[in-house]
């Protein structure tokens, strides 16, 4: 009852029980279940979305985030592990920090994101497609080259 009208809440990931084990969602309309979906499914999902959300507690790097901002998709996540190292500074980019125990914390993001105006959205997707180039195999190549 608290995702707005027309909005639909797509929640992709493959069978692990323990992904979703500590989640209570109960069945809607604005909710789908989308399961594992191709890579190109993937790409599809979030080129189309508002938004993707993150909420993670650990991560090794942060790829998911990573890869929604190389499709311009601004990215709602997780202020722990790794993720800010992938994210940076908030003021700078494309994403916004929850804590990912704060329920009220996550309300928030979706709402601040859900408010913006078409050109902050928009700028939003630019940086979000600039910060990706920072993770290319080929900034990575070059940083190892000048170091050396």
């Amino acid at each position: 009852d608290k995702i707005p009208d027309g909005a639909t809440l797509r929640i992709a990931g493959g069978a692990n029980p323990r992904n979703f084990s500590a989640i209570e969602i109960e069945e809607s309309p604005a909710i789908k279940w989308l399961g594992r979906i191709s890579d190109q499914e993937l790409i599809a999902e979030y080129q189309s979305a508002t938004a993707f959300i993150f909420p993670s507690l650990y991560e090794g790097f942060g790829l998911p985030p990573l890869e929604a901002l190389a499709c311009g998709c601004p990215v709602l996540m997780s202020n722990r592990a790794s993720l800010p190292e992938v994210g940076g500074p908030e003021q700078e980019g494309a994403w916004l920090y929850f804590d990912p125990t704060d329920d009220q914390s996550i309300a928030a993001s979706i709402e601040r994101m859900l408010a913006m105006p078409v050109d902050e959205v928009t700028s939003f997707s630019n940086r979000a497609l600039e910060r990706s180039k920072i993770f290319s195999w080929e900034s990575i190549a070059d940083r190892i080259m000048n170091s050396l």
